[in-house]
């Protein structure tokens, strides 16, 4: 179960953690902001023109994911989930038709694509202190159910370290946004 905390994160802080978690794609489509995310990523401080950049090149990569939560009222929350209840989080919408296995399968949780997709995993051995930026999940309400909005792979690679016997951790930090419109987000799909 996720437990919410009571201290709130500034839409700021949130998109400042995307834009970190997207350093590697940025990089790919903007060399110059892949260093710019770079220096956010590492530097406590960083102008405010390199985090707006960052955050510039985070929309350009990924935006699709997180404009309906930045466009409509959201509450931004730290949590923490216990890694045994990763796996049952809900997938979003884009694994509905998954195409890169040959029998297209529903995937609904982050157990389930773990299980289904040998090839969905992180380039470097998973180490949690490693992270870049925390997992993001998202609900129309604080008693879920919560939908991965950002952080499959982490989550993945976390999960399959806690069906082998070797958790890293007990609990994942994540952030989840409340959003009373969240089920009107084109890619909502927790349930089944």
């Amino acid at each position: 179960m996720v437990t919410l905390s009571e201290r709130e994160i500034h839409l700021g802080q949130v998109l400042r953690e995307w834009a970190v978690a997207e350093e590697d794609r940025i990089a790919q489509a903007s060399p110059q902001l892949g260093q710019i995310v770079g220096r956010v990523a590492t530097s406590s401080s960083s102008t405010p023109q390199d985090v707006a950049l960052a955050v510039y090149g985070a929309f350009i990569v990924r935006g699709q994911f997180f404009a309906h939560f930045v466009a409509q009222p959201t509450k931004w929350f730290e949590a923490s989930v216990p890694v045994s209840e990763i796996g049952a989080l809900y997938l979003c919408r884009y694994f509905e038709a998954y195409e890169h296995l040959p029998e297209r399968p529903n995937l609904r949780t982050i157990g389930e694509l773990a299980q289904r997709d040998a090839s969905f995993r992180l380039k470097d051995p998973f180490d949690p202190s490693r992270m870049k930026g925390r997992p993001a999940l998202v609900s129309h309400s604080p008693a879920g159910p919560l939908c991965v909005l950002e952080g499959t792979h982490r989550l993945v690679a976390i999960h399959r370290l806690v069906k082998a016997g070797t958790p890293p951790i007990e609990s994942l930090n994540v952030i989840v946004g409340i959003c009373a419109q969240a089920k009107d987000w084109h890619m909502w799909r927790p349930r089944p």
